[in-house]
């Protein structure tokens, strides 16, 4: 009952009047892909021709090489990115929860609709949702759960159901979900490689990317499920890097999650071409999806920004994302920026970090953030050929903890001046004994070398930089 109270109440909050419009203003256009890992991307160097869209997209715009996201996982690295705050600032640090009422008021979406934007979204995973992070009161379209998984945990549910999602894992959830959704299999009603066909959320945004009749400018966000797994691409990417006839269905195209990710050879090669036709797929729909928004004109005036939450692991011995790993496999994601006025075929290989693309988007539309209400600063002179201070950046893993009490149990790592030092604290979910970790950045950006002994104290430095900022945000 307090749910649905909650449900309501943010349903029928008052947004306030919009301002008069600006047609002036670029209309912004984001898109995220779940789990995209930026080492995959054949731009990076990657061995397969996974990107071929992507990569002719960047060349009319800059490419970042080194985007460092926040987080390992969907909750705090999505709404650090809306927010422009570090999770343990936002505090939506575990999977179910949701940044802070204060942390919202601020954040990209409150500023573009207080600016005069119109803001619609297209969502697929619910944990990534509109509703169930609580932006809603800004957005006046958002076309929710563009896939056919059926279960409780939906974005449109969560307007009304704030805990819908939470529900997924209790009781019968679970079984039950996994039975209807393997009836639905069964009898036809579509085949595995259609529930997370990334074409379905692209169809449903190609409508809501134009301006309403008084001529307001409009933001679309559009988080697209592929290549997050279960890794089933739909024809013909299908088999495309292996021909074999296994891991096709939902059921089996799935990693063991985090440290228990201990296969075969082949079965992880496997899972891995899998993954990688998955992001063929969505870049072939994302491809298509922005040459029809161009030639109907509507790229002109227009930020354009292809992105993802966070990366993927095919580590020997991790698998998936999440969990107290922080490796450049789940951290490291891609970033390329399209906006008038910007150098074009430019790549950027300054680290940056997930919470700089709030205060970037702001500026390049012409918008202040509110003073001190966000940890990251625009990237704008870079993406003029410009330079930026040096400044460190984080990110972090802190799902197993309560946002009303200091953790206990984590890990977060600071990059500063070329090194990397990543620190590990309490059990963090039975992987006690993780050591920590530094690693030089600019020569070993995959961190194959650990320099801990023999760079005792740079590391001690970092350490005490990342301890200091960890007292600063995570008292109670």
């Amino acid at each position: 009952v307090a749910a649905l109270g909650v449900g309501l109440w943010q349903r029928s909050a008052a947004v306030g009047a919009p301002p008069a419009p600006d047609p002036s203003r670029p209309d912004i256009l984001i898109i995220t892909m779940d789990a995209l890992a930026n080492g995959h991307l054949s731009a990076m160097g990657y061995s397969r021709p996974t990107t071929p869209e992507l990569d002719r997209l960047a060349r009319d715009g800059v490419q970042f090489e080194r985007l460092v996201a926040n987080s390992n996982f969907t909750t705090p690295s999505i709404n650090s990115l809306l927010t422009g705050q570090r999770p343990w600032r936002h505090k939506a640090m575990q999977l179910p929860a949701r940044p802070l009422p204060a942390s919202r008021d601020t954040s990209l979406p409150a500023r573009l609709h207080e600016a005069g934007y119109v803001l619609r979204a297209v969502t697929t995973n619910p944990w990534a949702g509109i509703h169930r992070n609580g932006y809603s009161r800004w957005f006046e379209v958002v076309a929710a759960d563009r896939t056919l998984a059926l279960g409780p945990c939906r974005d449109d549910l969560s307007l009304w159901l704030p805990e819908a999602c939470t529900a997924q894992d209790l009781g019968l959830m679970p079984p039950l979900s996994k039975a209807l959704n393997q009836l639905a299999l069964r009898a036809g009603l579509w085949s595995d490689s259609d529930v997370f066909d990334a074409r379905r959320a692209l169809d449903a945004g190609a409508s809501l990317f134009r301006r309403p009749a008084d001529g307001r400018p409009v933001a679309l966000w559009i988080h697209l499920w592929p290549p997050h797994d279960p890794y089933v691409a739909p024809p013909p990417h299908i088999g495309r890097f292996d021909p074999s006839p296994r891991m096709r269905a939902l059921r089996d195209a799935v990693p063991i999650y985090q440290a228990g990710f201990i296969q075969q050879q082949a079965d992880h090669a496997l899972l891995q071409a899998r993954y990688d036709e998955m992001i063929a797929a969505v870049d072939s729909a994302v491809g298509s999806f922005l040459r029809a928004q161009r030639k109907d004109g509507r790229l002109d005036n227009a930020i354009v920004l292809i992105s993802a939450d966070h990366g993927e692991s095919f580590l020997p011995d991790y698998g998936g994302h999440a969990g107290p790993l922080l490796h450049p496999a789940v951290t490291n994601i891609p970033l390329t920026l399209l906006a008038p006025g910007i150098a074009r075929g430019l790549r950027v290989s300054m680290p940056v970090e997930q919470v700089d693309l709030a205060p970037t988007l702001l500026e390049l539309a012409g918008i202040e953030p509110r003073p001190g209400s966000m940890d990251g600063r625009s990237m704008v002179p870079l993406l003029r050929g410009g330079r930026l201070p040096e400044v460190p950046l984080f990110t972090m893993n802190l799902e197993r903890q309560s946002r009303f009490r200091a953790p206990t149990d984590g890990s977060a790592a600071i990059l500063y001046r070329g090194r990397k030092f990543t620190h590990h604290w309490g059990s963090h979910g039975g992987s006690a004994g993780l050591p920590d970790s530094l690693t030089d950045i600019e020569k070993d950006w995959l961190e194959a070398e650990n320099l801990l002994a023999r760079d005792a104290g740079g590391a001690g430095r970092l350490k005490a930089m990342l301890l200091a900022e960890r007292r600063r945000q995570l008292s109670p």
